[in-house]
């Protein structure tokens, strides 16, 4: 990660930072603006949506710090037919925390794919990073068990804040079933098996990460978690 930090300071020379409030769409298929840029997220989670016929947003996939996010749609016109076909319902990508995102114009990023071997270079490291969450993601709902998924889910968008490990507020239980395709009752039924097993313990509103290597041992299917 620490040689994907430097080279990424190539693209932030190009780039303009902005700071996205939580709920704020870094990117919307029905707004022509967002869809002319690149995005590199910095800082935060954000989610891939769409918008179903009952006029919700139903989450594919998170996004963690150093991913592309909005940045298909500047591909060749085969492309963008190809994207057209996934889905007939809206395209989004929301913050669903407090976000720091570089942002790229169209033009400038296919420039230095063209003509800047570096720059090909991150983002073949990137895209390659994004794929391989995708490949983790479907994967883990076709094969890992319940508790497996929610300990992935728990290490790999836990934050670091005041020197302890915390869950970010809006995973709640119901955000989690959502995304896992799970019942919120065994969300809960989980969560405090793991309580038990003094993994996680609830402070107020927060869920906080009181050991990673248990969690990590559960992930890896090291330990088959009762609940």
């Amino acid at each position: 990660m620490r040689m994907l930090n430097r080279k990424i300071e190539d693209y932030y020379r190009y780039a303009e930072r902005l700071e996205i409030p939580r709920g704020n769409y870094i990117y919307d298929s029905d707004d022509d603006f967002k869809r002319q840029h690149a995005c590199l997220l910095d800082s935060g989670i954000c989610a891939l949506t769409t918008l179903t016929r009952e006029g919700e947003n139903k989450i594919h996939l998170y996004f963690a710090p150093k991913r592309m996010v909005g940045f298909a749609q500047l591909g060749e016109e085969r492309l963008s037919e190809c994207m057209k076909q996934l889905t007939d319902q809206p395209i989004s990508i929301i913050a669903k925390t407090d976000c720091v995102i570089y942002k790229m114009k169209g033009s400038v990023f296919h420039q230095l794919m063209k003509e800047d071997l570096a720059f090909c270079n991150l983002m073949y490291d990137i895209l390659t990073e994004n794929y391989l969450n995708i490949f983790q993601r479907y994967i883990q709902m076709e094969e890992a068990s319940v508790p497996v998924r929610i300990c992935t889910l728990l290490l790999d968008y836990c934050v670091l804040q005041d020197g302890e490990y915390m869950l970010p507020h809006f995973f709640t239980y119901t955000e989690i079933a959502n995304y896992l395709s799970i019942h919120p009752v065994t969300v809960s039924r989980v969560m405090i098996a793991l309580k038990e097993r003094g993994c996680i313990i609830r402070h107020g509103q927060n869920v906080l990460i009181q050991d990673r290597a248990l969690l990590g041992r559960v992930a890896h299917k090291d330990i088959i978690l009762k609940y």
